[in-house]
């Protein structure tokens, strides 16, 4: 069996699938692609079994998926459609989400389905759940997709709306206007914004009257100020008030620059901050930021057992 996975960049996913087929035994090609034409030429010389696009930001060519089984990998429940997929679920707090395979078609992330696979949702950034959860539903309904195509007997599940089980529902592109934060509003709505647009594209906020991307996020349950205020600094991180509380931030981007340590893009502007400092072995109760840290564990049953051997 040939398989091509047609993708924009090899990503984890792809990487994580890419070795899970392999290792069985299947043979798997890939094309990396941001033109319909690199496409169309790919598939004409290739003539695969299957097509599979763990991550693609182009749409598949009428050409391929009229003649070929192409199937669309995407990080959204059943009926959840478009780009920003991920960004929305952190953004909206939902308890659940999934990875969904479905065919494509003429209409973006509106064919029939293959599989789905569903997960819960765990307090990480995008870029982390991605890499996790959603990279492991994602193998899962893979290797369901493979074992269904092969067997010559399934038929891929039309999206129906009216059907009450499909929860999904269409998103439009999350831009920054969406993003923007108030720092007036708690700990945890801004973490979400932040944590929703980690590693890309960020977060656009102003400080210092400049305008920069945040990146990296952690939530501080002790330190106060008023909202938006800088109030601590720490291993290359600042901490700034929030409505409630206060929340770390590990990163920033100036526009038109790349990412750097938070401490570093504002340079001396730092000055009068306070400096917070927290070792990796110091005790530290609630939430924080700490760049090292680690935790020793040990079990009752050692001392019992080494308790018995001196006597």
């Amino acid at each position: 069996m040939k398989i091509l996975f047609i993708t924009t960049a090899h990503n984890s996913m792809s990487q994580r699938m890419f070795v899970e087929l392999t290792d069985r035994g299947y043979k798997v090609e890939i094309h990396i692609t941001t033109t319909k034409c690199d496409m169309i030429k790919t598939v004409q010389n290739q003539n695969p079994d299957l097509i599979i696009c763990p991550f693609l930001k182009t749409a598949i060519p009428e050409e391929i998926w009229k003649n070929y089984v192409c199937i669309i990998v995407h990080p959204g429940i059943v009926g959840d459609r478009g780009p920003s997929s991920l960004d929305w679920a952190i953004t909206n707090n939902l308890p659940e989400w999934g990875v969904t395979f479905l065919q494509a078609n003429h209409e973006m992330d509106a064919g029939d389905i293959w599989s789905t696979d569903n997960f819960v949702m765990s307090n990480k950034t995008k870029s982390a759940l991605y890499r996790h959860e959603v990279t492991q539903a994602g193998v899962n309904c893979l290797l369901d997709v493979i074992k269904k195509f092969q067997s010559n007997r399934f038929s891929p599940i039309p999206l129906n709306y009216e059907n009450s089980e499909v929860k999904g529902r269409l998103h439009i592109t999350m831009k920054q206007i969406h993003r923007k934060i108030d720092w007036n509003d708690s700990t945890e709505v801004i973490f979400k914004k932040i944590c929703a647009a980690d590693s890309n594209p960020g977060v656009l906020d102003t400080i210092f009257e400049e305008e920069y991307y945040l990146y990296g996020a952690h939530k501080e349950s002790k330190l106060r100020g008023a909202p938006g205020e800088i109030i601590g600094k720490r291993d290359g991180a600042i901490c700034r008030a929030t409505g409630d509380g206060a929340i770390w931030i590990t990163h920033l981007k100036p526009k038109g620059y790349f990412k750097i340590p938070a401490a570093l893009a504002l340079k001396n502007k730092l000055d009068h901050i306070p400096e917070y400092s927290l070792t990796p072995f110091e005790i530290y109760t609630g939430d924080s930021y700490r760049e090292i840290f680690y935790e020793e564990k040990i079990k009752l049953d050692i001392y019992i057992s080494i308790s018995i051997m001196e006597r």
